[in-house]
C-alpha cells in the first residue's frame, strides 16, 4: 500500500477506529471484565478472529504467555493492533490478514 492509498485507507476508517477505540465503549463490561470470566490460562494460545483495533487482542496478550492471534481482513486494523502493542510494549501477538477460513495458525 503506497502512501496515498494508505491515507485514502485512513480516512475511510477514521469513523470506524474512533468507535471501535471510543473510552465509552468500555462504559459497561469491559474486555479485561470479559476476559475474567474466561477459563483462560497464562500458557494458551488464543485466537481473536475479526481483531478490529485489538479491544480484546491486547488485554489477551498482557495476560498470556502464549501467543495471540490477531485475525483480520483489514490491513489498517492490523497495523492500529501492532502500533499499540509497540507502544505497549507487548511481543506475543502475531497479525494474520485474512479471512479465518484461510487463516494458516501456527
Amino acid at each position: 500500500m503506497n502512501s496515498i492509498e494508505k491515507k485514502g485507507a485512513m480516512h475511510k476508517h477514521h469513523n470506524k477506529i474512533a468507535y471501535l477505540d471510543d473510552p465509552q465503549r468500555n462504559a459497561g463490561l469491559t474486555a479485561e471484565g470479559l476476559l475474567d470470566q474466561l477459563p483462560i490460562e497464562q500458557h494458551h494460545q488464543v485466537l481473536d478472529f475479526g481483531a478490529g483495533t485489538g479491544y480484546f487482542t491486547l488485554p489477551l496478550a498482557t495476560r498470556l504467555n502464549g501467543k495471540v492471534f490477531a485475525l483480520d481482513r483489514d490491513p489498517v486494523m492490523l497495523e492500529r493492533i501492532q502500533e499499540k502493542a509497540r507502544v505497549a510494549s507487548v511481543g506475543n501477538i502475531e497479525l494474520l490478514s485474512d479471512e479465518l477460513d484461510d487463516a494458516e495458525l501456527r
